[in-house]
C-alpha cells in the first residue's frame, strides 16, 4: 500500500512519477536561473528578431498525468516558472508547450499513444509530436500532420530512469520512432564532424539498458545536422535531453540545425551564431532540469 519509494511516487496504471515537492526547490538558483534565461532570451531576441528566438520550457509527466497521480502527492507547481518569465518581459517568446500537452491528454483514449513514458522521466515520441506542433504554430508556420509520418515501435522493453529508483517488477515501456514519409537526406554530425550519420537514430543503442539514447545517439556538447533542404533558414537549439525526442521532427524543416547542450558545452554563443548565420534559435528545456541545473552560468554569462 506504500505511495513513495526512494522518492518515486506510485502512479495509477503502473505510472511512475519522480518526487518533486515545494521545498525541494532552492529558491535562490531558481531564482537566478529565471533572470539568467530572461536576460538571454533577450540578448537572442537582439540579435535575431523576436519572431526568431522560442523558449519551451517542458513540464513534467506529474504537471499532465494528474489523475494518475497518488492521492496525497502535492507536486511542486511547474507552470510558476512559466508564470515568472513571462512577468519577467518575454512572454511573447514562450511557446504554450504545457496547455498544448494538457490538452492532447484530455483528448486522449486508451487505445491513443501515452505522452510520457511510464517508466521514465522523458516524454514520448508522441509528447515530442505535441511540443513540435506547439513551437510550428508559435512560429506561424504549419507543421506537418501525424499522417505524414510512418510510427515504428523498436522497442517494448524500455525500463527508464525512474525506474531505476526501483528495480520492481513493472511492466516496460515500448518506443516508437516517427519516420517521416517523404524525407530529405541530412547528416548528422557529433561534435565537429569526430562521427558522422545519415539519421537521428541510433539504432545500436536499443540494445543498452538506456534505451532512450536512440534518440540522437544520447547527449553531446554540440552537433549539427545538415540537410539538403536547401531554404535558408539555421535553427539553433539550446537543449537538454528532452529535445532529442523532438529533433527528428523539425529535421527537415532547416536548412541546418545546431543543437548545443549547455551542461557541457564551453565555446562563446555569439560567435557561433555569426560563423553558422544562425536565423532561429530555440530554448527547449525539462522545467524540473531548468530548476535544478547550476551549469546554465556557462550559456547565458
Amino acid at each position: 500500500m506504500k505511495k513513495e519509494i526512494n522518492g518515486v511516487w506510485l502512479g495509477a496504471d503502473q505510472f511512475l512519477f519522480e518526487a518533486l515537492y515545494p521545498e525541494d526547490i532552492d529558491r535562490v538558483l531558481y531564482e537566478k536561473n529565471v533572470k539568467r534565461l530572461s536576460v538571454f532570451a533577450q540578448a537572442q531576441e537582439e540579435l535575431l528578431g523576436s519572431s526568431h528566438v522560442r523558449i519551451m520550457l517542458i513540464p513534467s509527466a506529474s504537471q499532465i498525468l494528474t489523475e494518475q497521480l497518488p492521492a496525497f502527492a502535492s507536486p511542486f507547481q511547474q507552470n510558476q516558472l512559466v508564470t515568472d518569465l513571462e512577468n519577467s518581459g518575454i512572454s511573447s517568446l514562450m511557446v504554450p508547450v504545457q496547455s498544448a500537452l494538457a490538452s492532447a491528454h484530455s483528448e486522449t483514449h486508451p487505445s491513443d499513444r501515452e505522452l510520457y513514458y511510464r517508466t521514465d522521466h522523458h516524454w514520448t515520441s508522441a509528447g515530442a509530436y505535441v511540443g513540435y506542433k506547439a513551437w510550428a504554430d508559435s512560429m506561424g508556420f504549419k507543421p506537418l500532420s501525424p499522417s505524414d509520418f510512418t510510427v515504428e515501435t523498436v522497442s517494448g522493453n524500455f525500463l527508464g530512469t525512474i525506474h531505476s529508483k526501483l528495480n520492481l517488477p513493472i511492466k516496460p515501456d515500448s518506443i516508437e520512432l516517427y519516420r517521416r514519409k517523404q524525407e530529405v537526406p541530412y547528416t548528422v554530425s557529433y561534435q565537429q564532424k569526430k562521427t558522422v550519420s545519415d539519421s537521428v537514430y541510433a539504432m545500436e543503442n536499443l540494445e543498452k539498458k538506456d534505451k532512450y539514447q536512440v534518440f540522437l545517439n544520447g547527449n553531446h556538447p554540440e552537433l549539427t545536422i545538415c540537410s539538403e533542404n536547401k531554404n535558408g533558414k539555421h535553427l539553433l537549439i539550446f537543449k537538454d535531453s528532452f529535445a532529442n525526442a523532438w529533433i527528428p521532427f523539425a529535421v527537415n524543416d532547416f536548412e541546418s540545425i545546431h543543437v548545443i547542450d549547455p551542461r557541457y558545452f564551453n565555446g562563446d554563443i555569439e560567435e557561433y551564431i555569426e560563423e553558422n548565420g544562425i536565423t532561429e534559435s530555440l530554448f527547449l528545456y525539462n522545467i524540473r532540469n531548468f530548476c535544478e541545473d547550476k551549469k546554465l552560468a556557462k550559456l547565458f554569462f
